[in-house]
């Protein structure tokens, strides 16, 4: 399939001259029938369009417009990786089949692009996603992440402000490790129902901060700021901190519905607090937020503290301080981690020193006690067992703990997996590729076109003890060559040989990562048919990996 020149058309418009040497661009991709965001980084701008060319075909594409310090350990990046903003965006969803119950938007796309039309500044892209248009403002040079988002937040008042005089509204996008869809790709949100993104709009306006009537040194962003105390971010802090900062509305309403203690305390009437004065209810509110199964982020806490003193006009100015809500967060933090340290202690009679986990999805737990002895745990499936860990306590340590019912475990259960920090010696994600390359390089090519190569491929591959490697290059009838990994097979290789902290379902995801995907091959001689099912690595891999080594 030939790929779509818009995808080249608009990211070149986007970034071309804007990526330092030191700058990493971050794309993504979702593929179709998944919700998983898979991350792809880069420092090239032609590899990147590249990437979203070879996988638009089959995934959702997305792109950041921030542009990251660094390659971050894991995933796409935080607020404090990002270097610079390229510009703001816009995210205008209209009703469609897929948003039933949704009143309070645009009737179709006609009436959504009548609203960008009518906002003071027309943006320098607008794209229809399928479900909702995207407007760009993009910057005549990147500003700092810092200045882009606060920026952001006074832009987006006077778009919310704009939506609500038509009653409509729309879902903020202003934080800087936001990604948006790429035009010239597909939305396979709804995989039934997939959507062309096209782009409808592109021209050369680039906006500084004066353009949005914002010029950092001499006056405020929004004239609705006059009188306010001023929002200032904490220096080389990953948070944001506006004077017109807000809780999240949904999930406030909700919370104040199933919990009176926090409404008394929202609405100042509650009277069981011994320090009645106003830190004592920013900190009753903030250990609400933060208790289990609640999943506020540590943003959304800060905004609701900040909208707490605000509307009560409890010293306002005290929430905008970098060190006061991140404070609070981080005090009642280390205070839930110690609480469940003790609770782990007396649930199973050992001196535990820590908990550890390898990986962050799908992680596998170790109890470390204080003499440290390792108790594997196993998954985070199996922690939810309490016969199981009672099991592996005892293989190790010969305690028998007391058996509980599986309601009465769950408090344990999420207390192991609280506490659990992340075991150094993972496996980072681009060390796999050298391992793949590596690891195949003593092994001849596989004409997988020829049924006899393949067929003994599978038949030794089918054997968990046969001499095959866990790696291969298959040669496949469009010539081109790829590596091909037996997932189970590899790990084990990884693990015994390599020394490396890891397990399958990881190596899996690292794999995913690289562009890898799952492939059967079958192969027929005779009456009968072998099966077996592997990664299948990008085109030309190792000629790829040369050119990534060469460019960094």
């Amino acid at each position: 399939m030939t790929p779509d020149p818009t995808v080249r058309q608009f990211l070149r418009a986007v970034f071309d001259g804007q990526v330092r040497a030191d700058q990493v661009l971050s794309i993504g991709r979702v593929p179709k029938g998944t919700k998983d965001y898979v991350p792809w980084l880069s420092r090239d701008l032609d590899r990147a369009i590249s990437h979203v060319e070879d996988h638009a075909p089959r995934c959702c594409m997305y792109f950041g417009m921030g542009l990251l310090k660094a390659r971050p350990p894991r995933g796409r990046g935080k607020k404090r990786d990002i270097a610079v903003v390229v510009g703001l965006a816009a995210d205008i969803d209209f009703i469609d089949p897929h948003k039933e119950g949704r009143t309070d938007l645009p009737a179709d796309a006609i009436a959504a692009a009548a609203f960008i039309d009518g906002l003071r500044l027309k943006p320098s892209a607008i794209i229809n996603s399928g479900h909702g248009l995207q407007a760009h403002w993009l910057f005549e040079q990147p500003l700092p992440a810092a200045e882009a988002e606060r920026l952001a937040g006074y832009w987006h008042t006077e778009i919310s402000e704009a939506a609500a005089k038509l009653g409509v509204r729309f879902d903020s996008v202003k934080d800087s490790t936001r990604v948006m869809r790429i035009p010239g790709t597909t939305n396979f949100k709804h995989p039934d129902d997939p959507l062309p993104v096209k782009l409808l709009d592109l021209n050369d306006d680039r906006f500084t901060a004066d353009h949005f009537g914002f010029a950092p040194e001499n006056k405020p962003s929004h004239p609705s700021d006059q009188g306010k105390p001023e929002a200032k971010p904490p220096d080389g802090g990953e948070f944001t901190f506006y004077a017109d900062a807000t809780a999240p509305p949904d999930k406030l309403e909700a919370l104040l519905l199933i919990n009176p203690k926090l409404a008394l305390t929202w609405t100042q009437k509650r009277t069981d607090l011994k320090d009645g004065t106003p830190s004592a209810n920013d900190y009753a509110i903030v250990n609400a937020l933060m208790q289990p199964p609640l999943t506020w982020t540590d943003q959304e806490i800060i905004d609701t503290i900040i909208e707490y003193r605000r509307i009560h006009n409890n010293d306002p100015q005290k929430a905008l301080r970098p060190d006061y809500a991140p404070g609070m967060i981080t005090k009642i933090r280390e205070e839930f981690a110690a609480k469940k340290k003790v609770l782990l202690r007396l649930v199973f009679g050992l001196k535990v020193k820590k908990v550890e986990k390898l990986g962050e999805v799908n992680a596998v737990f170790d109890l470390i006690l204080e003499d440290d002895t390792r108790v594997p745990l196993g998954t985070a499936g199996d922690i939810l067992r309490p016969l199981r860990v009672r099991d592996k306590i005892f293989d190790v340590t010969g305690v028998i703990i007391q058996l509980y019912k599986p309601k009465d475990w769950v408090p344990v259960a999420q207390a192991i997996s609280d506490v659990a920090v992340v075991r150094a010696g993972v496996l980072e994600t681009e060390a796999i590729m050298d391992m793949v390359i590596t690891t195949a390089a003593s092994n001849p090519t596989i004409d997988l076109s020829d049924v006899k190569q393949k067929y003994s491929l599978l038949a030794v591959n089918g054997v968990p003890s046969g001499g095959w490697s866990s790696v291969f290059k298959g040669k496949e009838k469009d010539g081109k060559i790829y590596y091909f990994v037996k997932l189970r097979q590899f790990a084990t290789h990884a693990i015994t040989y390599h020394k490396i902290q890891t397990t399958e379902t990881l190596l899996g995801r690292q794999l995913a990562r690289l562009g890898f995907e799952t492939e059967r091959l079958q192969a027929r001689q005779g009456k009968e048919t072998l099966s077996a099912r592997f990664w299948k690595s990008p085109a030309n891999l190792e000629k790829k990996e040369r050119k990534r080594e060469k460019d960094v």
